[in-house]
């Protein structure tokens, strides 16, 4: 009895040490799960950004064009939403960080793009009144149609193109009165002068001649 006794105690240890060895493998897999989820985070920290991002684009972009960007943006807008449509292809495929640095890109220039609406429908006056001045109809009545298309109610942009509508009317009774007043026939020259001025007020060439008539 004393034999077996001494027996089991001497086997009792290298059954626990069995036992301690048998149970090391689940440790090590345990630690394997934990330092795949650990990384998981960062990419769905990564994915949601790059949400935000193409989430902020799409209200910028229709913002944008509900100001009508589309009709007066031009080239700078369509270089801005083929930027953005590149930002969906890497974001498709997986390669969020070159989407966001696309999709902050977009949404910079498009800011930038609206911010110079104004300076657009400054310039485009400028253009039609210079336009107008050299009697060049067409050019005249395009820029004066652009600025409308930033400005939809602007009023020195539709007396633009008011002006530009009736130039070359205005320059045919403009020329036949200087003929009829070189003709020294005043009367039918004063007549269509005023009729030029009466038509374009701000054709200042007919009201100096009608002065001198």
């Amino acid at each position: 009895l004393l034999t077996l006794s001494a027996l089991v105690i001497w086997l009792l240890p290298l059954k626990s040490t069995s036992v301690r060895n048998q149970q090391s493998p689940f440790v090590i897999q345990k630690t394997a799960v934990n330092d795949i989820d650990a990384g998981q985070p960062s990419n769905d920290l990564e994915n949601n950004e790059t949400e935000l991002l193409l989430e902020a684009w799409l209200k910028s972009q229709a913002s944008a064009e509900a100001d009508n960007i589309q009709a007066w943006g031009g080239k700078e807008y369509a270089d801005i939403q083929t930027s953005a449509t590149r930002g969906d292809q890497f974001f498709r495929s997986g390669e969020l960080s070159a989407a966001q640095t696309l999709y902050k890109g977009a949404i910079y220039d498009l800011e930038k793009l609206l911010a110079s609406k104004e300076e657009k429908l400054s310039t485009a006056l400028v253009r039609g009144k210079d336009a107008i001045a050299n009697e060049e109809s067409n050019k005249a009545l395009l820029t004066f149609q652009q600025a409308l298309l930033i400005d939809p109610e602007n009023e020195e942009a539709l007396y633009g193109v008011q002006r530009a509508e009736n130039i070359e009317h205005v320059l045919d009774q403009y020329k036949d009165g200087l003929r009829l007043e070189s003709e020294n026939n005043l009367q039918k020259a004063w007549q269509l002068l005023r009729e030029a001025r009466k038509t374009d007020s701000d054709y200042a060439p007919a009201s100096d001649a009608l002065k001198r008539v």
